[in-house]
């Protein structure tokens, strides 16, 4: 999923800290995805499919913000997750399942090991 469906995702979900942000230079200050996903891509010398939504979640954590913006930024980073990655030669059910599966782990994961790395300011 490209940056600007992703910026226009936070919108439509009420956040707004992405406007007129550059996502891609941010990349190099991001982690990715965390819990060893993106480090596991990268040893295939690939980037998970969901990177971007990763590095916009990393984004959003370091801009901060109360509770509420909190769990935005981690139903952004669902829905973002969800809508990412083709997995060429699989049925679309499955691709589809796959794709929700893994964005409800992410999300759940966040939710309950992130707190310590947002900038609740």
């Amino acid at each position: 999923m490209e940056y600007s469906a992703i910026k226009a995702m936070a919108a439509g979900i009420g956040i707004t800290a992405l406007h007129g942000k550059e996502l891609a230079a941010y990349e190099p200050f991001s982690d990715g995805c965390s819990g060893r996903l993106s480090w596991v891509y990268s040893l295939a010398g690939r980037k998970i499919s969901c990177h971007r939504a990763c590095v916009a979640h990393d984004f959003l954590y370091e801009w901060g913000g109360d509770a509420a913006d909190r769990k935005r930024a981690d139903r952004l980073l669902r829905l973002a997750a969800a809508g990412s990655g083709r997995f060429e030669g699989w049925r679309a059910p499955l691709r589809r399942r796959w794709r929700g599966a893994r964005a409800w782990i992410m999300y759940a994961a966040v939710r309950l090991f992130g707190k310590s790395h947002w900038n609740g300011g």
